[in-house]
């Protein structure tokens, strides 16, 4: 078991799955970490002299996760998309990388593409145990249910 440290107390959670938390708490944690992720890879090209895309439509032309235009999933169902897509991006990633050392010799974008690969396993890790365990439940009782397991 690893302790986590929430609100002054320390609380218990098997290692396998991350510390309960709020819904809006892991957003605006992933929201944040894929904002630098944007950053990173701008400052990256632009070191390789490059120019990153900078409009909605070159973004479009090139990306490669799809999206569900009306689309309105329940909360358990979203979190699923989510993992998906992450899934989605390690894969990409990977391939990435291959190229980045076997057609281009770039060992440098290779190192920065597997660290971004271990972030995106990371949260997708995260997702699964989530959605491992009693599911999302609007009302959270569940949650607090395996909240107060841990304490």
């Amino acid at each position: 078991m690893s302790k986590t440290k929430t609100k002054g107390r320390a609380r218990r959670s098997p290692m396998n799955k991350p510390a309960p938390s709020s819904a809006r708490q892991s957003k605006a944690t992933s929201s944040g970490t894929l904002a630098r992720f944007q950053d990173e890879i701008a400052e990256r090209i632009r070191t390789l002299g490059g120019f990153p895309l900078g409009t909605l439509a070159g973004f479009l032309r090139e990306a490669t996760l799809e999206e569900h235009p009306g689309d309105i999933p329940n909360a358990t169902d979203a979190v699923s998309a989510l993992l998906a897509d992450h899934e989605h991006i390690v894969r990409d990633l990977r391939e990435a990388i291959d190229a980045c050392d076997d057609d281009f010799n770039d060992k440098g974008s290779a190192d920065f593409l597997t660290g971004l690969m271990e972030e995106h396993e990371k949260m997708a890790w995260m997702l699964r145990s989530f959605l491992q365990g009693d599911g999302v439940v609007p009302d959270r009782k569940s949650s607090r249910a395996r909240v107060a397991a841990y304490a």
